[in-house]
């Protein structure tokens, strides 16, 4: 139980800022954030320009490891792979 209080607390450290929320009947919509911790600020990459936290290897990479659960999934139903 103290590692998992240990690594929430640590997850926690960074979470900081403001969220601006939309709400309509039955439903919600995040519209806005600020924080000093963000990793959408304009130090880390712009639109149409390279990110500077990974390179395109690395995105490429990122991109076949986040697919392998469909992968499987697909195998398991008979669904042909790509």
């Amino acid at each position: 139980m103290r590692d998992i209080e240990a690594m929430i607390r640590s997850t926690q450290r960074k979470v900081a800022g403001e969220t601006r929320v939309r709400l309509d009947a039955g439903r919600f919509q995040v519209t806005g954030v600020r924080s000093p911790f963000t990793l959408a600020g304009e130090a880390f990459g712009r639109y149409g320009e390279e990110a500077s936290l990974w390179t395109g290897d690395e995105a490429r990479a990122f991109a076949k490891i986040a697919a392998i659960p469909a992968l499987l999934a697909a195998s398991r139903e008979g669904s042909p792979t790509w």
